[in-house]
């Protein structure tokens, strides 16, 4: 699949999705979405040099691997290796968040690859609205290609990862 074609799938995503307002209390819902030849357009990290100042000074050189906007930024999980921990109800990955600002953080996904499912759990929820990482575990149904969507304060964001075990 090219750039263009990865681009288009992302913004049917996010236009599909677009709904999801930030103010909601609802989780952020995802649709099916196939895809085909066992491409998977994962999603690029920005580089340490377009992350939030503040975000760098949490996790240093690991802000290289971060991708977000406004309040919201997530970790993104290797893309070279294996990223996802067997464990009794599928595979665990691993995936930090930085938040900036009040509200909760609501995640929902989809496996987009065929059929699977993608549940959230966080580790512990930082109070406040001072600039923090919050870490989580997404739970995925197999390995495979999944879409997330996140949404905190008024900021979202859409992004693709491939499992790996």
């Amino acid at each position: 699949m090219g750039v263009i074609a990865r681009i288009a799938l992302v913004a049917a995503l996010a236009a599909a999705i677009a709904g999801c307002g930030g103010s909601s209390r609802a989780q952020p819902t995802m649709p099916v979405a196939h895809m085909q030849g066992g491409r998977c357009p994962v999603t690029k990290p920005v580089g340490a040099e377009r992350a939030p100042p503040a975000l760098s000074r949490l996790v240093g050189s690991d802000a290289a691997r971060s991708f977000g906007d406004d309040g919201l930024w997530v970790l993104l999980p290797s893309a070279s290796g294996p990223n996802a921990v067997p464990q009794d109800d599928g595979y665990g990955v691993k995936v930090g968040w930085f938040l900036r600002g009040t509200g909760e953080l609501r995640v929902a996904g989809k496996r987009i690859d065929g059929p699977g499912r993608l549940s959230y759990k966080s580790a512990y929820v930082v109070p406040g609205d001072a600039d923090r990482l919050q870490p989580s575990t997404l739970t995925v149904s197999a390995p495979g290609c999944y879409a997330v969507r996140a949404e905190h304060g008024d900021a979202a964001i859409t992004w693709v990862f491939r499992a790996i075990a």
